[in-house]
């Protein structure tokens, strides 16, 4: 399941001063304004390590933010690694599904660090459902790329801006495999162009839907440390996405996708996965969820704020 979002329910300063009542947007400042600002050491800090070009306001963590500065928080917004920030915890948040050797010596700098533990969420890593050869399956399948939402975020992510050209023609040509979303469903392996199957960004997977009546549904495990929430989410597409035609329910979090959360290591994120003879096969894993048009629902809101209170585990 994605969208452009890659959000918290579907399938995905350099310091900042908080000693003014508002928030920079709301007060209309251009958010990378606030890199120059000074920053009050009395409270404690928490800095955020978004990737260079980032838009912290897409993303779910920059509500979280809002939440801590609410209670009293100093929350700062890095840039990449071009300066070090003194903070009492820095939360990874770069929206890469591998990351660089140096964002992680930057990262090692800091006394807590919250995802310090996932380097890699390309499917390769996680994925049961991967078919290496078309003799391996006789049923529906579905080819997506090995990176997560399409490669996105290296096509417009990388400094050196040949590397950035590169992958954004690569997009292009994966789009025509896989269609706008990043997946495409073939009936068959036999369907599948030749070149999926030896193409390292590519992955060709076992189609395994989860159907509630006409619709079908994925489950989305949003977590922060050991607070955690469910929804399910359902559609008459066989790709489920957001949109007009999804709905959406709270559910129980299942006890199993906690088991694996903590074997991954995963302190922030979300996992969308689907039942399958009553056991979960993961589909997508995202350590940097986005935010949707009905990121303000109050089930999702009432179930954000509450992971938003796991800060405080992490916190000395």
């Amino acid at each position: 399941m994605k969208h452009p979002a890659r959000s918290e329910y579907s399938c995905s300063v350099l310091v900042m001063s908080c000693m003014v009542s508002a928030t920079p947007w709301s007060v209309g400042v251009p958010w990378r304004i606030v890199r120059a600002m000074p920053a009050s050491r009395s409270r404690t800090h928490v800095a955020i390590l978004f990737s260079e070009h980032a838009a912290p306001e897409r993303y779910v963590i920059s509500k979280l933010a809002d939440y801590w500065r609410q209670d009293g928080l100093l929350v700062d917004y890095l840039f990449e690694t071009t300066r070090f920030v003194p903070a009492d915890v820095l939360m990874l948040h770069v929206d890469l599904s591998v990351l660089p050797r140096r964002i992680l010596s930057f990262a090692s700098r800091y006394p807590r660090v919250i995802n310090q533990h996932v380097s890699d969420i390309r499917k390769r890593t996680f994925s049961t459902l991967i078919v290496p050869r078309p003799s391996e399956h006789a049923g529906p399948v579905i080819v997506k790329t090995n990176l997560n939402f399409g490669g996105g975020p290296e096509s417009g992510n990388h400094p050196n801006p040949l590397v950035r050209s590169y992958h954004r023609a690569r997009r292009l040509y994966l789009r025509m495999l896989t269609g706008s979303w990043g997946y495409r469903i073939y009936p068959s392996t036999q369907a599948v162009p030749k070149l999926a199957w030896c193409d390292p960004y590519l992955v060709v997977e076992k189609f395994v839907p989860e159907r509630l009546g006409d619709e079908y549904a994925v489950r989305v495990y949003n977590f922060f440390g050991e607070r955690d929430s469910s929804f399910l989410v359902t559609s008459p597409d066989p790709i489920v996405k957001g949109g007009a035609e999804a709905r959406i329910r709270p559910l129980e979090p299942d006890p199993r996708l906690r088991a694996l959360r903590r074997s991954l290591k995963l302190d922030y994120g979300k996992i969308d996965y689907v039942l399958s003879g009553g056991e979960p096969i993961v589909l997508d894993i995202n350590k940097t969820v986005g935010l949707t048009d009905i990121a303000d629902e109050p089930s999702v809101e009432h179930a954000r704020r509450e992971r938003a209170r796991a800060i405080y585990d992490f916190l000395p």
